[in-house]
Order: structure tokens, then C-alpha cells, then sequence
């Protein structure tokens, strides 16, 4: 195994622990949330912690989601046999997402600093609201990463994705 074979595994083994712990959380707090409204005392602070952790997950995720090309796809232009076809269609795929994935990096980081500069906060939690919004270009960049390792294998045939 390559020395990017082992470091990609690693990459994803982090995201999947950091997703499925967000999961758990999400999951805490909302069974919090709904004891706490059974009795009358809901935390006014757990819908707000739900949504952020999910955008986390979203994006997070997402990257994973194209290392296992589990992402849209339409099937009719998967099945097509001719070999040059696949890796033109490969190719304009990756790259356009790689341009949407750039804009989230590049445009997700301008927004995250203003908002650091700001001092904006959320409503319930009082947490600098930038801790939600850096999951935007943390995301790009993830999926940026996938998307070099996905080339590499589909277009160029020079690396192996290990799950």
C-alpha cells in the first residue's frame, strides 16, 4: 500500500468518525429536546445545536460521498460501454465539481472571515457563529481532495481507491 493509499485512509477513517460522532449527537440532543418537552422543560438551545451539527455532517460528508461516487448520477450515461466516453464523462464530472467545490473554498472562506471580524454570534449558544460556517470551505477542500484522488483513478488509472 502507497504512502497516499494509507494517507487517504486515514483522511476518510477521520471524517467517518467525525460524522458518525456528530450523528450520535444529533441524535442525543434531539431525544434530549423531546424528554425535555414531554416534562416542560426543553433546552432552547438543542434545535440550534441539531442544525449545526447536521451542516457538518453535510459537509463532511459530501466528500466521502464522492470518493464512493455516491453522489447523482445519471445511469443512462454510466451504462454507455464505450471506454472513451466513460472517461470524458468522468472527467467533465470531476471538474465540474471541482470548480463548485473551489467556490465553496474560496467564497466559504471570504464569508467565514468576515463573520470572525464581525464577532457574530448564534442566538441560543452564544458560540462565535464562524465555528458553523468554516464547515463550507473545510467541505470544498475535502472535497477538492477526493475529487484529485477520484482523477487519478477513473481518468488516469494510476491509483486505487482502498475503502
Amino acid at each position: 500500500m502507497s504512502i497516499l493509499s494509507k494517507i487517504m485512509r486515514a483522511l476518510v477513517k477521520a471524517e467517518k468518525t467525525v460524522i458518525a460522532l456528530f450523528m450520535a449527537a444529533a441524535v442525543m440532543v434531539i431525544m434530549i429536546s423531546v424528554i425535555g418537552r414531554r416534562i416542560g422543560h426543553a433546552p432552547a438551545w438543542g434545535e440550534e445545536v441539531v442544525r449545526y451539527l447536521i451542516i457538518w455532517i453535510t459537509f463532511i460528508g459530501s466528500g466521502v460521498c464522492f470518493r464512493r461516487s455516491a453522489h447523482y448520477g445519471v445511469d443512462v450515461i454510466r451504462r454507455v460501454k464505450n471506454k472513451i466516453f466513460q472517461k470524458f464523462i468522468a472527467t467533465f464530472v470531476i471538474l465540474v465539481s471541482a470548480i463548485f467545490a473551489a467556490f465553496l473554498l474560496i467564497y466559504g472562506g471570504k464569508y467565514t472571515a468576515f463573520t470572525m471580524m464581525s464577532g457574530q454570534k448564534t442566538a441560543a449558544l452564544g458560540l462565535p457563529i464562524w465555528l458553523v460556517y468554516i464547515s463550507v470551505p473545510i467541505g470544498g477542500a475535502l472535497v477538492i481532495i477526493h475529487l484529485i484522488e477520484l482523477l487519478m483513478q477513473d481518468v488516469f488509472g494510476v491509483y486505487k481507491i482502498e475503502e
